[in-house]
């Protein structure tokens, strides 16, 4: 990340990378959209770059990752139980993943915070919502303001073979209006982090490793029309890999 961590992501000659994206249109009219993904690679693998492996922390651990929402309320989720390391390794990069009502989500090694995501409401006029009485006419004060952006962290620490790893997700109904579904119902919320781990390292350089070489695939989701883009194969290493989509 930044060119500051030799660590990256090997994609081989075979391997295939498939981007899910779902987008809301809070328009009547139908309107274009445009997801661009910029990838940054190198077409070989120098030796001392250590290969990373990625790592989902998730309130619903994986069996489900949608869980109730409360109305008019400060709530949390925690992760249960918890992963166990099998692996060493420094983490490199952090993300977070909330949905509206969501407030900051800790990342938990051990039972201590090692990055907390915070999450920020309505900084450009493409998530504030403009209500209306249905005669197109404006209603001040009613607007609805969506999650725009939230933050992330670069190297986090150490992971060891049996550390406990855990996410805690935290919302703010009272205060950031949660999404609903038809029907007027609670929309489920989600608590996701994605922990990308540098194999057998011990400090940002990314001295030794020995991983093996994989294939992943990314999403991340939100409400509405959905539109699948899928990306072409880049034989080398990612050095750097960042998709967010806060609808």
């Amino acid at each position: 990340m930044k060119s500051t961590d030799e660590a990256g992501y090997y994609l081989g000659p075979s391997d295939n990378i498939t981007f899910l994206v779902e987008l809301m249109n809070e328009s009547e009219e139908r309107r274009p959209a445009v997801v661009t993904v910029t990838y940054e690679y190198i077409s070989s693998v120098p030796q001392q770059w250590a290969h990373v492996t990625p790592i989902w922390l998730d309130i619903g651990t994986c069996s489900n990752s949608e869980l109730p929402a409360k109305n008019n309320s400060a709530f949390e989720y925690s992760m249960q139980p918890a992963w166990k390391a099998n692996l060493t390794g420094h983490v490199t990069w952090i993300a977070g993943h909330l949905h509206d009502g969501g407030t900051h989500i800790e990342v938990l090694r051990n039972n201590n915070t090692v990055c907390d995501c915070v999450a920020a409401y309505g900084q450009t006029p493409g998530y504030v919502e403009t209500m209306s009485d249905g005669m197109n006419m404006s209603m001040p004060g009613m607007d609805m303001v969506h999650m725009s952006s939230i933050t992330t962290c670069d190297n986090a620490g150490l992971v060891k073979v049996g550390d406990e790893w855990s996410v805690k997700a935290f919302y703010n109904t009272s205060e950031h209006a949660p999404m609903l579904d038809s029907g007027d119902t609670l929309a489920p919320i989600m608590g996701i982090s994605l922990m990308y781990v540098a194999n057998g390292t011990t400090n940002a350089s990314g001295n030794s490793t020995t991983a093996t070489s994989s294939t992943t695939t990314a999403s991340a989701t939100s409400s509405g029309a959905a539109a699948v883009a899928t990306m072409p194969v880049v034989q080398g290493l990612l050095a750097g890999f960042m998709a967010a989509l806060f609808m």
